[in-house]
């Protein structure tokens, strides 16, 4: 598994939701055959319609399948930021406040005093607060992380699927490496020079 996701220091396997498969169940339900046609001719039309319709998609699944081989995989590793910026969970939300202007981001991830990741906060968490006083009254504690291994294309899917836009990066022993936003991804797909974009 190239993904974990943490728990008051706690790591269990993320379960990869199969986005494409699920988009493929939901058109399922449009497409059909005539199986009830009382007309021979006209099933005849249908079966023919049916081999034509499962050919083309043999043919784009060679297409597609010829693309992958030389398509170019990219690592969260080839993207991740050098420079570390972490905070304490028993750190002032204030101190979170601060760095976040000073160092112009937008997420920090959160240790505790074993320096194990904890929890992430956001800009949106500190303007949220009303009551809070520490970074721990306000960092969500359940966090999806990745291994530097995994691939930029599946943890884009995942920020998208799970609707955030920071994922932490962690080494075999589950210890913080760095972070990687869809900023970051966004930033590297306009530098490429040979990506495509398909309608």
């Amino acid at each position: 598994m190239s993904f974990v996701v943490s728990f008051n220091g706690q790591f269990k396997n993320y379960v990869y939701p199969n986005i494409e498969k699920k988009e493929i169940e939901r058109t399922r339900g449009a497409q059909f055959v005539s199986l009830d046609a009382t007309n021979s001719d006209e099933l005849s039309i249908n079966t023919k319609a049916e081999q034509k319709k499962h050919s083309a998609k043999h043919a784009y699944q060679e297409v597609v399948e010829q693309k992958e081989k030389h398509k170019k995989i990219i690592h969260i590793r080839d993207l991740i930021k050098k420079t570390l910026i972490t905070i304490k969970d028993k750190d002032s939300i204030d101190e979170a406040k601060k760095i976040m202007i000073q160092k112009k981001i937008h997420h920090l991830p959160v240790l505790n005093d074993e320096g194990v990741l904890c929890g992430i906060v956001s800009d949106r968490d500190i303007l949220r607060n009303q009551r809070g006083h520490l970074v721990s009254d306000i960092m969500k504690t359940e966090v999806i992380s990745a291994y530097g291994s995994a691939r930029v294309s599946d943890a884009a899917k995942i920020m998208l699927h799970e609707r955030f836009s920071s994922l932490p990066i962690v080494n075999d022993d589950h210890i913080l490496e760095g972070i990687i936003t869809l900023t970051d991804i966004l930033r590297y797909v306009v530098k490429m020079d040979d990506f495509e974009i398909s309608a």
